[in-house]
């Protein structure tokens, strides 16, 4: 996962939790 300059811890965990939450809805689709 990239980390953008200037970002904030916050933004990067968010930007984790809705890598999961889409990754977790694929998996269920398939």
């Amino acid at each position: 996962m990239r980390k953008a300059i200037g970002a904030t811890k916050t933004d990067i965990l968010m930007q984790f939790l809705i890598e999961a939450l889409i990754i977790s809805i694929v998996a269920g689709l398939i």
